[in-house]
């Protein structure tokens, strides 16, 4: 969460963003593991096709950072 609020780049904010989803998937797929419910696979198939295309266009369009003065 600190890297996401506070990285002090956008590629680290992305890969902060990334691994949050990618937990999140991991729950749903252990939900649906656990309850033997199939339904639940589609909202994980939707959040690995969104997170994907996020990714992919945010680090394609973004704009370069610039450095901080010490």
């Amino acid at each position: 969460m600190y890297r996401l609020l506070a990285g002090p780049t956008t590629l680290d904010r992305l890969v902060a963003v990334d691994t949050l989803v990618a937990m999140a998937m991991c729950g749903i797929g252990t939900l649906a593991a656990a309850t033997g419910d199939t339904t639940v696979t589609y909202s994980l198939a939707a959040l690995a096709l969104i997170s994907f295309v996020g990714s992919v266009s945010v680090a394609r369009f973004r704009v370069p950072d610039k450095r901080r003065e010490p």
